[in-house]
């Protein structure tokens, strides 16, 4: 992971638009193209700072990047990779290509830190978005490779750079958005599944790392049956077709148990998407029942 991070910046170093010192953009905020703290520590991309877009198969891709000398040729880097992302709005950090956000990464020397994929470790807020330009601001919280315990807080962070390459057409089925309030804890899925889509029958779901770097998983699932257009679907019993299913840790619940109510709402749903809500109290079998609540979805059906 480490040689990929370095392959990765040294890669895009001069691609985008230049050295920091020639670089129209201020940073959202001045004092450079691109700027944050670093656990409390000024950062200013004084060596380089560019923003490369590509189209992948799975949507469009901007990587932007920020380099700053601490001593000698040691430089502090700072990477944000986003997905499926076609214009100004807050998007979340700690999440896989599926979804619309991205990660967050920082570097120096040989070490390196990531943002774990688990919905909440920061975010970026666009506030423009053109086929030549980005800008916009962002925070995020990233975990050592090697060390998960170890952190690098990135705040404060703001840039504004021109765009090299060309990021292809976001696709209306591509990139993904699924959420909830679990137990009274917020949670966003990092990773989002569709497995399946076809006459009326759908069957989604999101899973994100808990409790930190290197605990569990938390895991959100949703089956439905016959969705022909908007409308509620409440929560069945075994063998109906309408299902949550949530785990934390090693704890299962699932909507088919005794002492489970609420229902899911599809608010739209066509050959490219569906959307809705989600709410209710969900059994497990033997322990405390779940309350869900907050549940929101909007999930591209992929091609």
């Amino acid at each position: 992971m480490r040689t990929t991070l370095g392959m990765l910046v040294t890669a895009i170093l001069w691609t985008g638009c230049g050295g920091g010192g020639n670089n129209p953009g201020n940073g959202g905020g001045g004092g450079g193209p691109m700027t944050a703290s670093i656990d409390g520590q000024s950062f200013s991309a004084d060596q380089f700072a560019g923003a490369a877009a590509r189209s992948s198969a799975g949507g469009p891709v901007y990587t932007i990047t920020g380099s700053h000398i601490v001593s000698g040729t040691n430089a502090q880097t700072i990477i944000l990779i986003l997905y499926n992302i076609a214009g100004p709005g807050t998007y979340p950090l700690g999440v896989n290509s599926t979804n619309f956000g991205g990660i967050g990464t920082v570097s120096e020397g040989a070490s390196s830190w990531s943002t774990p994929l688990n919905g909440t470790a920061g975010t970026v807020i666009l506030t423009s978005l053109t086929s030549s330009r980005i800008a916009g601001t962002f925070s995020f919280t990233a975990s050592d490779l090697v060390n998960p315990t170890a952190t690098k807080s990135v705040t404060n962070g703001a840039f504004d750079l021109a765009v090299s390459g060309t990021p292809g057409t976001l696709e209306p089925y591509r990139g993904s958005t699924m959420k909830a309030t679990l137990g009274g804890t917020a949670w966003i899925g990092a990773t989002i599944v569709t497995v399946a889509k076809t006459g009326g029958s759908y069957a989604f779901g999101g899973s994100s790392q808990t409790g930190g770097p290197g605990a569990g998983m938390s895991n959100v699932n949703i089956i439905l049956s016959g969705v022909n257009g908007p409308g509620t679907f409440a929560f069945g019993g075994t063998g109906t077709g309408n299902q949550v299913s949530v785990t934390i840790g090693g704890t299962g619940y699932n909507s088919s148990l005794s002492g489970s109510s609420g229902s899911v709402v599809v608010t739209s749903v066509d050959a490219n998407r569906l959307k809705g809500t989600f709410s209710g109290t969900i059994g497990s079998g033997g322990g405390s029942a779940l309350n869900v609540s907050d549940g929101v979805f909007d999930i591209g059906l992929g091609r």
